[in-house]
């Protein structure tokens, strides 16, 4: 379809025409002339090159882990298993309402205390019981590299239980429910006859409803729970977590 639009740039724009010469020319008839005008309304007109235009993914995660990495305009610092780590408090009080608390001195009835890294001093914090191992993970889940969710789940690559169920513990801690779910997801992913108790107590102290009902889900095959009762499994859930029995019963009963 072509569009023609008029402006005063175009020749004829503004040429009159005398009356006279209208009545004589052969578009005058019987004391009439007509005018005929197509009229067409676009509603969106699009340039041939803007298709073309690819617009990247955010790359705000991959930010704010160099914000991380390279420290720069770090404001406060963590001692970690005897380790200092240099964060920012903007971007820990944003992704977790513990270090909210904890940075910013806001209590949960909403009241303020002293905080000692308002004054840049160095903040300790409960993440010293903590693994050494496992505090890079944790400080990578805080400032936005908290893993994809659709990782290759080769164990030698991402880790097995030993990674995944401390860093669970960690996200559970500083209230990080995106790092929980896909922790939660990978030892999911992992069940087992030799990992199923562990991780069924795991998921009752951390509030894991997900990694919980996976659990129970596996022991109630019959086949799953012959080879845990060999193992001494049983044992080792009723000692961790005896209210899970209740519900394992339920499953069996259902």
């Amino acid at each position: 379809m072509n569009y023609t639009y008029f402006s005063n740039s175009y020749p004829s724009w503004g040429r009159l025409i005398r009356k006279d010469v209208l009545e004589q020319s052969k578009f005058f008839w019987d004391d009439n002339f007509t005018i005929r005008c197509s009229v067409i309304v676009a509603k969106k007109l699009r340039s041939k090159n803007q298709e073309s235009i690819v617009v990247p993914p955010s790359d705000i995660r991959r930010d704010f882990g160099d914000l991380l990495r390279t420290e720069d305009g770090a404001d406060v610092t963590f001692q970690v298993a005897g380790e200092l780590i240099a964060g920012h408090r903007c971007v820990l009080a944003a992704r977790s309402s513990v270090f909210k608390a904890q940075i910013l001195g806001e209590t949960n009835d909403g009241s303020q205390k002293a905080d000692a890294s308002r004054h840049g001093a160095t903040e300790e914090t409960e993440s010293d019981r903590d693994e050494e191992e496992d505090q890079e993970s944790e400080a990578d889940g805080v400032h936005g590299e908290d893993y994809d969710d659709d990782d290759d789940d080769d164990d030698d690559d991402n880790g097995g239980d030993e990674m995944w169920s401390p860093l669970l513990v960690a996200a559970d801690r500083y209230d990080l429910q995106r790092l929980k779910l896909i922790c939660a997801k990978k030892l999911c992913e992992r069940i087992d006859a030799s990992t199923v108790a562990d991780n069924l107590g795991l998921a009752e102290k951390q509030h894991c409803r997900l990694l919980k009902e996976a659990c129970l889900e596996f022991l109630k095959a019959p086949a799953n729970l012959k080879v845990v009762l060999a193992s001494d499994g049983l044992d080792h859930i009723t000692a961790t977590c005896p209210s899970v029995l209740k519900e394992l019963l339920a499953k069996f009963a259902s």
